[in-house]
């Protein structure tokens, strides 16, 4: 110990002159106070306010708390908050910073999903709930649940990737029966919301040569939450 009190000597006689410093300004700042009520009546008015507040105050403060509340709850029930992202955290249910407003009618297929899987009892996070996915997609096909997404389009440049509209629209429920939910629908991470959230069955359902080339891809998969919820109640 007195090694390293040597080899930082300058830190610690730093330190100990911030301390001093410190603690030479509080106790100065208390002489003020004292001061203050010792001279002024008005010091001790407001230091008895502070200690014991009329009833009137306390109830006052305590119905502006409660309005506070209030108000943060009804606003959080409007927000989406990230849960988790694919890569680990997904299984860990690892909070993300990020959160969105949505509605009811636009939501990421991501809070279908986490749903889906908690009201079937689907645990099976190694395979990102394969099971919640199929349930989603095969009420899409039967028509009960209406699926958004953004559609493929061609790629200016070979070297571009796959790009998708801006826009979302209505996909068709037959388009279902020979696609799949992509697990990347399952993430809550943004970065994964502009990739493809579909894949075919089979490489051969989308195209007999290269199903990459078919622009068959949906990417940021929404749906009417109320649908799910009405499907799969909790």
């Amino acid at each position: 110990m007195l090694r390293q009190l040597r080899r930082h000597w300058s830190a610690v006689a730093g330190a100990l002159g911030i301390v001093y410093t410190a603690i030479r300004t509080l106790l100065d700042l208390v002489g003020y106070v004292d001061t203050i009520i010792a001279h002024w009546a008005w010091g001790r008015v407001m230091l008895h306010l502070l200690l014991a507040p009329p009833p009137a105050v306390t109830l006052a403060v305590l119905i502006v708390g409660l309005a506070l509340i209030g108000w943060d709850v009804h606003r959080s029930r409007l927000r989406v908050n990230t849960g988790f992202t694919l890569g680990g955290a997904v299984a860990a249910g690892a909070a993300s910073p990020v959160s969105v407003v949505i509605s009811q009618a636009d939501t990421p297929m991501s809070a279908a999903i986490a749903h889906v899987r908690s009201a079937i009892h689907d645990t099976n996070v190694k395979e990102y709930w394969p099971a919640a996915r199929l349930a989603l997609r095969q009420r899409a096909l039967d028509g009960a649940l209406h699926i958004r997404g953004r559609k493929e389009m061609p790629s200016v440049y070979s070297t571009e990737g796959r790009r998708f509209r801006d826009v979302h629209e209505d996909i068709p429920r037959d388009y279902w029966r020979d696609s799949q939910i992509d697990i990347c629908a399952g993430s809550f991470d943004p970065r994964d919301m502009r990739g493809a959230h579909t894949r075919p069955d089979v490489a051969k359902d989308w195209d007999p040569k290269d199903y990459t080339k078919a622009l068959k891809h949906y990417a940021d998969l929404r749906v009417n939450m109320e649908e799910v919820e009405r499907l799969w109640p909790l």
